[in-house]
Formats: C-alpha cells, structure tokens, sequence
C-alpha cells in the first residue's frame, strides 16, 4: 500500500464493515432512546421504561441524538468520554479528513478528481442519518472501485447502495400490500431475534393482519433518470418515473447488517413499459436490472454523463462538437469509464491555451491547491485523545449541532475541513441530491 493508503487505514472507522458500522449506529440509537426515556420520566414524575418496552421502531421515530455542551462546561475529560461513547459523528471527520490527505499527498491526483466527480455525481448527504455511517462504504465499495470500470457497473453499485437507498427513499419503496399472518410471523421472529441481541426497543412494531401497509415512491426513480442517467431533458416522462418505480419496488437494505437486500414480497410484479420497453411480468429483482441496462445504454446517458464530465474537465460551456465526440467514444465501447476519460484528457480542446485557467475552483479545490502549492503538509490525525475528540466534534459541526460550531469557531486554530466548511461546500453534506454544480458561473 501507499504512504497516503496507510495514513488513511489508521482511521478505524474507515475500515469497518457495514455490519460493524450498523451495530455502532444501533448501539448509539438504542443509548438515545434510553436517555430519552430516563429524561421524560424524570420530566413526568414517573419510572423509566425498561429497554425492552414496547416503542415506535427504527423506520418510526428518529432517536434524539448527541449534541456537545456548550463552550465551557465541561473540560477535555468530558469531550475525550463522549468521544468514546458517540462513533457516528466521528464517522464524518473521519471520512472527510481521509478525503483531504488523499487530495493533498496522494500522487495519483487523477484519480482524486474523479472519485470526486462521481461522489458529486451520486450525491448523499450524510446529515439524513444514518448516511453518516452508510456513505463510509459507499465511498469505499461504490465510488472508489468503479471509476475506471464501466458506467452500467458503477450505475448498479450505485442503485444498490444502503447509502443510495436510504437517502433517496428507495428503502421505502414497496407494493401496497394488505399484511397476510405469514407477514406478521415475520414481523414476530425479526422482533424476537432483536431482542435477543439487545435491540428490542428499536425493533418495528409488528403489523396486525389486514392492515394495509407500503406504497411507491418515486423519489429515487426520478433521480435515476434526472441526474443519474438521462438529464432534466432526457425525454422521460412521468409514466416512465412510475412504472421505474415498480421496477425498484423492494430493493431495500437489511437494517441488521447494514447491506442490500431484495424483498421479493414487496415487489411489483406486474409487466411495465420503461421508455418503451416492455418488461415482462414476474421478473423480481431482475425488473430494476433491466432499467440499469436501459438507461445506462440510453444516448441522452451518454451525452448527460460527456457534458458533466467536459464541464468538470473543459469548461462550464464545453464545445458541443467535443461533448458528441466523447458521447460516441461512451456509446461504442458501452460506457467504458477509462476510454470517456481519456477522450476528454487528450482533446485539443482539453490542451487549449483558450481552456487554461478558466473555471472557478471549487472550496476544496481551491484549500488543496494552496496546501499543495506552498509545499505543506497536512497531519492525517492529532494525537490522543484529539484523534477521538476532533473529528467528532467537526462531524457534529457538519450535522448542524451548534454547541459543536461554537467550540470550534473559538480555536485559535480550524481544520481544512473546516475552512471548506465555511467556504459553504462542507465534504459529504450537500443537501439537495444534485450534488454541488459543476460549473464556476451562478
């Protein structure tokens, strides 16, 4: 490995599995809702609730989460234990600092750039918890391993991701169904085996039979096509975003392990029509497969994805006669990354004197760019207890915690991260799911 690749593996959160990462988050939910409890019973005069007590399940009620006191009252003891007891904030301090020091000193700089481009390309912002712990191995599984592959393999690691899913609503996209007692026996064994692992009070409460459940939604397919793949104007229609919709019906995320899983009973299916074509019935999970193939093999794909990536690399107004040169390259060789890539780089109109100089740089570009150029260094981590303490605090910073803000706007000192923070890009944390725009001109 690297230099910069073994700084980076010293980020232990960086390097778990989603199952590991997922019992974190669980832990501290489960720690929430209890210190909730405590709290409203002392509020109401009355005896806390027992852990196990009947409640409101992880897909019903948000548990309340850590904040930092404020400036002042509590000293480096306190930070150092709520370090030690709250991981998820430090999840994102962690993320974007491993991001900075690959940006900074890592000697493959293209490759950089374009982890970057399709992070934004597949935006998630980490604020709609629990992405913070999600968007770890989405950035590590998704978007790093596929960037030099195809655009279909990355498009479907993308659709599968618990990030993607749980950000865009997929998780949530099922049939309107009426429970059947098989369902509710379901219902009974996931509740039991939670309680047997100590998560009784965040398992859902289990469905009486008859009861309607369930429903479409449509957010992650309109985003498939609007940004993902076609374009605002790729020639789609709302009939298409339904019927896609279908096709995803059931693709969702084990809450236990934290992966995807397909649940074949609450998908559609019925036979659609996506753009035209016909998608037999009974397909199961193969109907959201199938869309994957159609749209990434979709000439306004091609061109949508040429024109981000001249834009990124060109100008915000590329030629239109290099955006159709590197659709084609994308078209003929079934969007082979590496080929778009390099038809891009070795355009004259990428080397010319005209193209120079001419974007605005982003918040980060512009914070590497100065590290970079006065020939400085960047410390991956601070030495104990800080490597606990600062990106915990950055990462409720991010999340909007304002006790967090304050304590660090009064250092005397600020982190990178922070610096791109206030420059109102903050890693990770856009939160409309465009991503931030390509092009320098608002």
């Amino acid at each position: 490995a690297s230099a910069v690749e073994q700084e980076v593996s010293k980020f232990e959160l960086l390097q778990m599995t989603p199952g590991q990462l997922t019992q974190i988050y669980l832990d501290e939910r489960k720690r929430a809702m209890e210190k909730k409890k405590e709290l409203l019973a002392k509020t109401q005069g009355a005896q806390p609730q027992p852990a196990g007590a009947a409640g409101a399940g992880p897909n019903q009620v948000e548990a309340p989460q850590p904040q930092l006191q404020p400036p002042g009252s509590g000293g480096m003891a306190n930070l150092a234990n709520m370090a030690r007891q709250w991981r998820t904030p430090a999840a994102i301090g962690q993320l974007e600092q491993a991001k900075l020091v690959r940006a900074v000193d890592s000697e493959r700089q293209l490759q950089e750039v374009l982890v970057d481009f399709w992070g934004n390309h597949f935006n998630i912002d980490v604020k709609k918890k629990p992405d913070d712990i999600y968007k770890i191995a989405d950035d590590r599984d998704v978007i790093r391993p596929h960037i030099w592959g195809s655009f279909r393999d990355l498009l479907e690691a993308s659709a599968k991701s618990p990030a993607m899913l749980h950000y865009l609503d997929n998780a949530s996209n099922t049939i309107a169904h009426t429970v059947t007692p098989m369902e509710q026996q379901f219902a009974e064994r996931m509740q039991a085996q939670m309680t047997q692992n100590g998560n009784a009070a965040l398992a859902p409460p289990i469905p009486a039979v008859g009861q309607k459940r369930g429903g479409i939604n449509e957010n992650y397919a309109r985003e498939i096509m609007e940004l993902h793949t076609l374009g605002v104007d790729g020639g789609y229609t709302q009939q298409d975003v339904q019927e896609v919709a279908r096709c995803f019906t059931g693709w969702s995320i084990d809450r236990q392990t934290g992966e995807f899983a397909f649940h074949a009973r609450l998908h559609d299916n019925g036979a659609k029509v996506v753009l035209g074509h016909q998608i037999p019935a009974g397909g199961g999970m193969r109907d959201g497969e199938t869309v994957l193939d159609i749209l990434a093999s979709h000439p306004a794909c091609a061109h949508h994805i040429s024109l981000e990536l001249c834009q990124r690399f060109v100008s915000d107004d590329p030629p239109a006669a290099l955006v159709d040169r590197v659709a084609d390259v994308f078209q003929k060789t079934g969007g082979d990354l590496r080929k778009v890539t390099e038809a891009i780089l070795a355009s004259p109109e990428f080397l010319s004197p005209s193209n120079y100089n001419n974007k605005i740089k982003s918040p980060l570009e512009f914070t590497v760019s100065a590290v970079r150029a006065s020939e400085s260094t960047i410390i991956a981590q601070q030495p104990p207890p800080f490597d606990k303490i600062v990106p915990m605090m950055e990462g409720e910073g991010v999340m909007g915690h304002g006790h967090a803000a304050d304590r660090i706007s009064k250092r005397p000192r600020q982190s990178l991260n922070w610096h791109i923070l206030e420059l109102g890009e903050p890693l990770f944390a856009c939160t409309p799911p465009t991503g931030y725009k390509e092009v320098s001109k608002f």
